[in-house]
């Protein structure tokens, strides 16, 4: 039976996934050159999911390529949930002086958002935010969350739109870039 997998990859099978690559050193391109900023700070999701990992490399590589300061201090790991505020104290209390965080889901923002009302840090004016996905919570959060779309609906449009190349037996690789929303955070 011919089969397509969506948003991951496994030896011989035919897949669809997202390049979260593309939009993410967009969206830190953006915090360098746009909004000036040589503090960022990063906080991944667990150290072993694959998401997490592809995205903390993402943020190694694009500060090295900005010639930023880009060591283990300057990333704190979240669970990928609203309840990542730890993460985000911890970052804080390490760099005081940081100007932009970047989270690796839109999910631990929330979390992220609500540290900084407690600090009286202001996103958008005092720090710069951005975060990945670009769920329904990106738009409710204020303000409004600049983020990565990882759209799920153009994975599934692609993987139909491959079927025919599939059923006739080709091995289909393909990937879907990621892209910056750049709102109000940023």
């Amino acid at each position: 039976i011919p089969m397509i997998l969506l948003a991951g990859d496994v030896e011989g099978y035919s897949h669809v996934r997202l390049n979260n690559r593309v939009g993410l050193e967009d969206a830190f391109t953006h915090l360098v050159t746009t909004c000036k900023c040589k503090k960022i700070g990063f906080i991944s999701g667990p150290k072993t999911n694959q998401d997490a990992i592809e995205r903390l490399q993402v943020f190694y590589d694009s500060m090295e390529k900005h010639h930023l300061d880009c060591g283990e201090d300057w990333v704190s790991y979240g669970d990928f949930s609203e309840f990542s505020e730890h993460a985000v104290e911890e970052l804080l209390d390490r760099h005081p002086d940081i100007e932009a965080i970047a989270f690796a889901n839109d999910q631990m923002a929330i979390g992220g958002y609500k540290v900084f009302e407690r600090r009286g840090i202001v996103p958008g004016r005092d720090i710069y935010v951005t975060g990945f996905d670009d769920s329904t919570v990106a738009m409710q959060l204020e303000p409004h969350l600049t983020t990565v779309r990882a759209d799920a609906k153009e994975l599934a449009y692609h993987a139909v739109k491959e079927c025919p190349n599939i059923i006739a037996g080709e091995l289909v690789q393909k990937e879907v870039n990621s892209r910056l929303i750049v709102r109000a955070s940023s």
